[in-house]
């Protein structure tokens, strides 16, 4: 099985590298524009990466990057424009934190002093992951910084109390921090990037 997979993904990588190929070329023999080719070739090809994961994601990002700089006549002011966006570095900054409170063993200390407070049911837990995420609205203004920060605190609380990865109540827990991190945002102007967009 295992096998058939990694054949599977290599067939992905194999057919989008032969696409992204014809659609670099094909410009030549018809007389189009070529430029919108190359980049459309660059997307084709990384996009086929990112579907396969014969690499990992990150490498992936970094042969765009790099295909886009080198055969498209992009400059990297256009293929860099990206991380001029507040939005990302908002982001950037909540995956960091989240490994951090992963990594240190602050999240299972956190959980311990949750579930001191928390109600002894189910419910009441869910409720105050919701609750938690509506509050950390007002303070972190990225839904994906919120849910990424709070992700690895709430999968430790699921651990002790003895949801086990892959369980109902696990998978609960986690569509609580979601939802309450997601929706009640939608509401505090600052606190959701789909919010800044319409200023």
């Amino acid at each position: 099985m295992e096998k058939q997979k990694s054949l599977f993904s290599h067939a992905i990588a194999l057919l989008g590298i032969l696409s992204g190929t014809l659609i670099w070329v094909l410009p030549y023999f018809s007389g189009n524009s070529t430029e919108i080719s190359r980049v459309g070739a660059v997307v084709v090809v990384a996009v086929s990466l990112w579907a396969s994961r014969i690499f990992p994601e990150y490498f992936t990002a970094i042969i765009f990057f790099f295909l886009a700089i080198t055969f498209t006549n992009s400059g990297a002011p256009i293929v860099f424009s990206g991380f001029h966006s507040a939005a990302v570095w908002m982001i950037f900054g909540g995956l960091i934190i989240g490994l951090a409170v992963q990594e240190t063993g602050f999240g299972q200390t956190l959980s311990s002093w949750l579930l001191r407070i928390f109600p002894s049911n189910y419910f009441g837990i869910l409720c105050g992951c919701a609750l938690i995420g509506c509050v950390l609205s007002f303070v972190i203004p990225s839904n994906t910084g919120r849910i990424v920060i709070m992700m690895p605190i709430f999968m430790a609380l699921a651990d002790q109390i003895g949801f086990s990865p892959g369980s109902h109540g696990r998978a609960g827990l986690g569509l609580a921090v979601v939802g309450g991190s997601v929706y009640p945002s939608l509401a505090i102007l600052p606190s959701a990037v789909p919010n800044l967009g319409w200023l």
